[in-house]
């Protein structure tokens, strides 16, 4: 993936999270996040298929971010996996 693109779609993950921590998941659209970001719902598309995939996406990253602190802490394997069964 370029940096260009990844950096834009760090940007709709970052602006999203927000968005989501405002308004929650369902009260927020496609058109609120493309309008924070300055872009055409289009534009979003070109990125993420759907909220949907906005948010698993934001999860994953949450998720990977938090295997890093655990192991950054020593902490058991165990601990770092209960919260995505």
């Amino acid at each position: 993936m370029e940096s260009k693109e990844k950096n834009t779609k760090e940007k709709i993950l970052e602006e999203a999270l927000k968005l989501f921590a405002q308004s929650g998941y369902m009260g927020t659209s496609m058109n609120d996040i493309a309008s924070k970001l300055g872009v055409t719902k289009a534009a979003l598309y070109k990125h993420y298929k759907s909220k949907q995939e906005i948010l698993d996406s934001i999860i994953e990253k949450m998720k990977e971010l938090d295997i890093e602190r655990a192991k950054q802490y020593e902490m058991p394997e165990a601990y770092m996996m209960i919260g995505y069964l």
